[in-house]
């Protein structure tokens, strides 16, 4: 059974790392709103009460932003419920970056172990076979390359 989040604090961290790199493209008015709310500066969150105070603007009118800049964004995950991320996606969105930094033969063995692309995780056994390498060779490339992820 795969491991969900709840958590509302490890969907929020999540999401942060999502809106950091899709923010430059919101209106100055959407960026603020959800800067504040989610915060994504070094003050932490606000209410929409704040907001609405900060920016002077209605409470109403904070919500129809962060709607709007929400809306133009992709979702983390595509979920039966929307409260709920899986730790697969979180991982996803938080170490791609690291992952395609890797040397090609590590980067396919963690994408295959973890089933990083979507598909189920694969054992040792079945990696080395898909790569038409020997087991002993695939446990070490995995090895090295959760290694490098730590650095």
């Amino acid at each position: 059974m795969e491991k969900q989040l709840t958590n509302t604090y490890e969907y929020n961290n999540a999401l942060k790392i999502k809106l950091k790199a899709e923010v430059d493209s919101l209106s100055d008015d959407e960026k603020t709103v959800l800067i504040l709310h989610f915060g994504l500066t070094s003050e932490g969150y606000k209410t929409m009460d704040e907001i609405s105070q900060i920016m002077n603007i209605s409470k109403e009118t904070v919500r129809e932003l962060e709607c709007s800049a929400l809306s133009k964004i992709e979702p983390i995950e595509k979920s039966y419920d929307e409260d709920i991320y899986s730790e697969n996606e979180r991982l996803k969105i938080v170490l791609k970056p690291k992952i395609e930094k890797l040397p090609e033969d590590q980067k396919n063995v963690i994408i295959l172990h973890f089933g990083l692309d979507g598909n189920t995780p694969k054992t040792i056994d079945e990696i080395a076979s898909i790569l038409n390498l020997s087991n002993t060779k695939v446990k070490y490339l995995e090895i090295e390359a959760l290694r490098n992820l730590r650095k």
